[in-house]
């Protein structure tokens, strides 16, 4: 609730532990014959609601905004990406990072967008 200059880069932080650690188990799963598994990561950055739904019964924490839906279609990218982690432009920048150390995806089309969106792929480090 209370947003500093470190939330991005904490997120990327935080996204690329998750990578390494499913990575590890994949690793781990595969010595034992077993199919690997693969997860993808988008990020973007901006305002959301944030909050609790429901009632007694059934009580759901959540969040919505367009900044929720284009981090999933960042999520989505991965796929035709070839990489585990999408970034929109404006979160690389917010989280510090160089967009040097990042490769580009032109023209990223995405669903629910008239507009491409600038994106870069983490293609590991």
């Amino acid at each position: 609730p209370n947003p500093t200059k470190r939330d991005a880069a904490d997120a990327l932080a935080c996204a690329r532990s998750i990578l390494a650690g499913i990575a590890a188990w994949s690793q781990e799963l595969q010595a034992l014959g077993e199919p690997p598994v693969e997860v993808g990561v988008g990020l973007h950055i901006g305002e959301a609601f944030v909050g609790a739904i429901g009632d007694d019964a059934r009580l759901e924490f959540t969040v919505a905004g367009d900044v929720v839906n284009v981090a999933a279609r960042m999520e989505e990218a991965t796929k035709a990406a070839g990489a585990n982690l999408v970034a929109t432009a404006e979160f690389v920048a917010a989280a510090g990072e160089k967009t040097r150390d990042w490769r580009a995806l032109r023209g990223l089309e995405i669903r629910g967008k008239s507009a491409t969106i600038k994106a870069f792929a983490d293609d590991g480090r």
